[in-house]
């Protein structure tokens, strides 16, 4: 039972990306759509109440987090940094979107028998390192 939790945690990676890929694409048609509405381009679509209660409820607490976290960033390392919070969590969600979609392409292909090779990321610790 264990071991079939842990294999399900580790999916959450790839439908997370999935769902910021949607909602990052809904975001920018949405935007489109307010454009198009303001030069006459009007959509007779409407969400129903319930769901456009659910997305303003969903927009408070997207606000809520990107609020505490430049925060407490800039609490600890200065307030131009806790600013720079809000853009490095859309970058940060960007690399995952990508970083997921590489992972399914090599599992797809290892399905067709191409072995998996890890990716090593080689670090420096600059602390580590012993003065000469």
């Amino acid at each position: 039972m264990t071991h079939r939790w842990c294999r399900l945690r580790d999916r959450r990676a790839a439908l997370s990306a999935f769902v910021l890929f949607t909602a990052y694409l809904t975001l920018l048609l949405s935007a489109v759509l307010q454009i198009g509405g303001l030069f006459g381009l009007d959509s007779h679509l409407r969400p129903s109440r319930a769901v456009e209660t659910l997305l303003w409820i969903n927009f408070a607490f997207m606000t809520w987090r990107m609020a505490t976290r430049a925060i407490f960033a800039g609490m600890s390392y200065g307030w131009a940094f806790g600013l720079g919070a809000i853009p490095r969590t859309i970058i940060a969600n960007i690399i995952a979107m990508m970083a997921a979609r590489r992972a399914m392409f090599l599992y797809l292909q290892s399905l067709t028998g191409k072995p998996l090779a890890w990716d090593k990321t080689q670090h420096r610790f600059p602390d580590l390192e012993v003065p000469a």
